[in-house]
């Protein structure tokens, strides 16, 4: 063979190697695009339908809102419900959610929720989250009156037609009387200790603010706590700052026809006249979202949260 022969044969040998080097190399991409390909499907969050409705505690749908939180991070879905149809969102399958849902004279309340394999089988689900209806507050009877020195008086509260949460009271009065205050002004707990902390694992818990205790859902400024007494951090809301003497949370709730009996005293002044009288206003409490967390309040910019407070004189009476 002479040398041209040689150098071509050379040349064909060197093409067919190169050749063979890049059919490997596509060959070992294509593989590894089909493994990143089945790894992105394998890993992409696969998201389920939600169909959301609002009930109240009287069984009947209403128009409102939700909240929804991811449990262990800081993700947050909000959106309206309606009364008529179902309000649609979807969510990541692998996830505890918290839903609130409130309304326009409804409180606001919790429901959760984790996939069924129901729920995964059919890639969707409903929800019926609850919110309970506000009741109006009325005094039936009354016993006790400001005619004397120091006086005990007694008032029936009964809550109608729906719920009056976390309950709280204020007085004012003229200048024929000294002052007034419940008999009890400690709040019980009737889920055990009052607690400074939300929750704890193995290494750590998660404080409230200081002075903040949690009995069950509900968070209350103490002064000082024992076992399941608190003694209220006393504080007036800035709607009644030019209205109002002194105010004390009750801690109470009152469900539809449930009664309670508020007793308090009140010192006067020897002296009166036609025009002492001593003014009650009682006001409720209410969940409310700031961030991605729920607190309890009566008020929100200076104006009154949640149901309509409730006003109620006590007059001297002259002979």
């Amino acid at each position: 063979m002479n040398k041209k022969g040689r150098w071509g044969l050379w040349v064909i040998s060197f093409l067919v190697i190169i050749l063979l080097i890049a059919v490997i190399v596509a060959i070992i991409f294509i593989a590894n695009q089909k493994n990143t390909s089945q790894t992105s499907e394998e890993t992409q969050i696969r998201l389920i339908d939600v169909f959301i409705k609002s009930k109240d505690n009287f069984n009947s749908y209403f128009n409102g809102n939700y909240y929804i939180l991811q449990e262990g991070s800081a993700i947050t879905y909000s959106g309206t419900t309606n009364s008529d149809s179902f309000s649609e969102i979807s969510l990541p399958e692998h996830a505890n959610y918290q839903i609130y849902c409130s309304g326009d004279k409804y409180y606001t309340e919790r429901t959760r929720k984790s996939f069924t394999s129901r729920d995964l089988e059919f890639n969707k689900t409903s929800i019926e989250c609850t919110g309970s209806r506000m009741g109006e507050l009325k005094i039936e009877t009354i016993s006790g009156n400001i005619q004397s020195e120091d006086s005990i008086i007694s008032l029936n509260l009964t809550c109608f037609g729906g719920e009056c949460r976390r309950l709280n009271v204020c007085f004012s009065w003229t200048v024929g009387i000294k002052n007034a205050k419940p008999i009890e002004s400690r709040l019980i707990c009737d889920e055990g200790s009052w607690k400074n902390f939300t929750s704890c694992d193995d290494t750590s818990c998660s404080y409230l603010p200081q002075n903040q205790f949690l009995c069950g859902e509900y968070t209350q400024k103490c002064s000082s706590v024992k076992d399941n007494f608190c003694e209220p951090e006393l504080s007036i809301p800035s709607r009644f700052k030019s209205k109002m003497d002194e105010c004390y949370p009750l801690g109470i709730t009152l469900k539809n026809d449930q009664s309670y009996q508020l007793d308090f005293n009140v010192k006067t002044l020897s002296i009166k006249n036609s025009l002492d009288e001593l003014n009650l206003i009682f006001y409720d409490s209410d969940r409310h979202f700031i961030g991605n967390k729920t607190e309890w309040i009566t008020e929100l910019n200076g104006k009154d949260y949640g149901n309509k407070d409730f006003e109620y004189k006590i007059k001297y009476q002259t002979e």
